[in-house]
């Protein structure tokens, strides 16, 4: 009691001040009111600094806070944790603190994340839904939700627009076959300019029932859809010419599977017909009517459903001339890539000039294997102008590869700086 005021208060309880009038103050009331005060401020955890956090629904929320960290003091009894639209860099074994054994749902979407290292979510035994789209991941470690074999409860992660760039499939492989996410049912990668995946990236994957692909580069799979029983693949808006006869094997597998393959640049000629009669057989397709030819001219924005055998025609002329061009090219590009990666080496660290390398190994794959495939089926190669244009970062730099069947380059030029918004 301060001055002459009447009202002596005693505590707080959920932000509410407990007030008595002086007058009614004796040493039982005093002593009652202080044991009730106790047990209600110790029956909710404090809510950390920038955040909002709602008891009934045990859920805290830190949005738009431009936090460098994830913030201590997280209540033990969360369930529902959001931490989104900061400037988090890096997540490491110790970034939440204390086990958070009843968290369910972490979301931590647009925090600009570079790093994710070892155990980083191992401290979440509960933990059943991760979002982490939206940042920058350059590194990833295959031992973030645990190490010693054991799944994690891991059902749905969203990587969609997660990676720094398409080198980072390695990464991402190497989380999805250890073992770890064996509980894993929705899977999103979308538009992360990946195009290609390591063969069997999701065979550990056993519960997977959604996969979500779109808006990335994906030109062919090899042994990608193997041991899988999907329910939902989304492929659309990727660089799909054709479906080759092995991944329609895969697809034909999966008994409950739906496949969208719509917005892809599907080359009308006698390399398809294979693809065009599973697709007048098979009932997994969505929407299959809606897929159009975008090449040759003559089919250009035709339903490949409307497309007669007798109009899916390649011309054999000069077809050894044209796929030994295509050896060349690759082979070129490989050396063109070697020559390029000793002048940057100066600039670079180790770890980029193995991807330098790494980019090199994958142009000859698909130069050379498509070539070996077409001539193993007794079909050429397509004899319009075709082009492959990757696009990677080193850096401050950016490399260009271009290879069409008449030149191969390689063009360096000085990256745009990217802003704080990006």
């Amino acid at each position: 009691m301060t001055g002459s005021s009447s009202v002596q208060t005693l505590g707080r309880c959920n932000s509410v001040r407990v007030c008595v009038p002086a007058r009614f103050i004796t040493p039982l009331t005093l002593a009652l009111l202080l044991f009730v005060g106790s047990a209600c401020v110790g029956s909710s955890d404090p809510c950390p600094r920038l955040c909002e956090c709602s008891e009934p629904a045990k859920t805290v929320k830190c949005i738009n806070q431009e936090l460098s960290a994830i913030p201590s003091g997280i209540p033990a009894g969360v369930r529902k944790l959001f931490i989104t639209g900061n400037g988090i860099s890096t997540l490491n074994s110790g970034a939440f603190g204390q086990s958070l054994e009843h968290l369910t749902t972490l979301c931590l979407s647009g925090n600009k994340i570079e790093t994710i290292e070892a155990l980083a979510f191992a401290s979440m035994p509960g933990l059943t839904q991760l979002d982490l789209s939206n940042n920058r991941i350059s590194t990833l470690h295959p031992e973030a939700f645990g190490s010693g074999g054991g799944a994690h409860s891991l059902r749905d992660l969203n990587l969609s627009r997660a990676l720094f760039n398409g080198s980072m499939v390695e990464q991402v492989s190497e989380l999805l076959q250890n073992g770890s996410l064996a509980n894993l049912e929705t899977l999103k990668l979308s538009d992360n300019d990946l195009f290609y995946l390591p063969a069997r990236t999701f065979s550990h994957l056993t519960s997977l029932r959604q996969l979500d692909l779109r808006n990335n580069s994906f030109v062919v799979f090899r042994d990608t859809f193997q041991d899988l029983n999907l329910q939902m693949l989304d492929l659309r808006f990727n660089a799909l010419k054709t479906v080759g006869n092995g991944t329609l094997a895969e697809l034909n597998s999966q008994p409950q599977l739906r496949v969208d393959l719509r917005d892809n640049p599907f080359v009308c000629d006698c390399g398809i017909k294979e693809f065009l009669g599973w697709l007048q057989s098979t009932d997994k397709v969505v929407k299959k009517d809606s897929l159009l030819c975008a090449s040759p001219e003559s089919m250009e924005n035709k339903p490949i459903l409307q497309a007669g055998y007798s109009d899916l025609e390649c011309s054999y002329q000069g077809i050894w001339a044209l796929q030994l061009a295509q050896y060349l090219i690759a082979h070129c590009s490989l050396i063109a890539l070697e020559v390029v990666s000793c002048l940057l080496d100066p600039l670079l660290n180790m770890r980029y000039f193995q991807h330098l390398q790494l980019f090199a190994l994958i142009i000859c794959a698909i130069m050379t294997t498509s070539a070996e495939e077409n001539r193993e089926a007794g079909l050429p190669h397509d004899n319009t102008r075709r082009a492959i244009r990757f696009k990677f970062n080193i850096n401050m730099l950016s490399v260009t590869i271009n290879l069409d069947l008449g030149q191969a380059s390689v063009l360096l030029g000085e990256k745009e700086k990217v802003s704080g918004s990006d």
